[in-house]
């Protein structure tokens, strides 16, 4: 996490994805299973939507999320590409 500028929905965002289940050590569940690698690509494409969907959900309500595409980048890195729309314009005022 950056030490400030951390209030902006996007920026909280891409924190969010970029955390690994268990690197938060108050918080275990938080993040992205990196589990999911190990699985074929095809299941691994679909588990990671979810995740990133539902730890969204979870962690940053002041969003919504339009779409997202999950695309193998590197397969045998285990590297993915993930493009999420969402829409942060103000929900709460």
């Amino acid at each position: 996490m950056l030490s400030s500028g951390n209030g902006n929905p996007e920026i909280c965002v891409h924190n969010l994805i970029a955390i690994v289940q268990g690197e938060n050590p108050y918080e275990r569940c938080k993040g992205v299973d990196i589990d999911i690698t190990d699985s074929p690509v095809g299941e691994a494409i679909g588990i990671i939507a979810a995740e990133v969907v539902q730890v969204l959900e979870e962690y940053e309500p002041r969003m919504e999320m339009d779409d997202i595409v999950t695309v193998a980048d590197d397969v045998l890195a285990g590297r993915y590409r993930l493009n999420a729309d969402i829409n942060t314009e103000e929900m709460y005022v």
